[in-house]
């Protein structure tokens, strides 16, 4: 999913699309496309093999001005699914993939 995005032009290191195999160094800002919202981070170190996600972390720290979008995004979101229609019922298998459908995940 990674190379995924990085092909795509979602992720930019120092503000320049890249390669999926690109490396990454200390020091390094990185901005990530998510839906509504950019993240961005700046490298703090790198980790020595692939471990929890906690230990990732610990790896990067996140912008304010990315946390706020990120909070403002987040609020938005859930004040749009306070006013979204809701069915009495769940939906059955063919709604279920009406739904996946119509929101783009299928």
């Amino acid at each position: 999913m990674a190379a995924d995005a990085v092909s795509g032009g979602k992720v930019h290191v120092n503000g320049q699309r890249v390669k999926p195999a690109h490396g990454v160094r200390v020091g390094d800002c990185l901005t990530i496309t998510r839906a509504g919202f950019q993240f961005e981070c700046a490298v703090l170190r790198l980790p020595d093999r692939r471990g929890s996600a906690p230990l990732a972390q610990a790896c990067y720290a996140e912008t304010d001005a990315a946390r706020a979008a990120r909070e403002k995004y987040i609020e938005a979101a859930k004040l749009a699914s306070a006013f979204a229609p809701r069915s009495l019922e769940r939906p059955d298998k063919h709604g279920r993939r009406e739904l996946r459908r119509l929101r783009g995940r299928d």
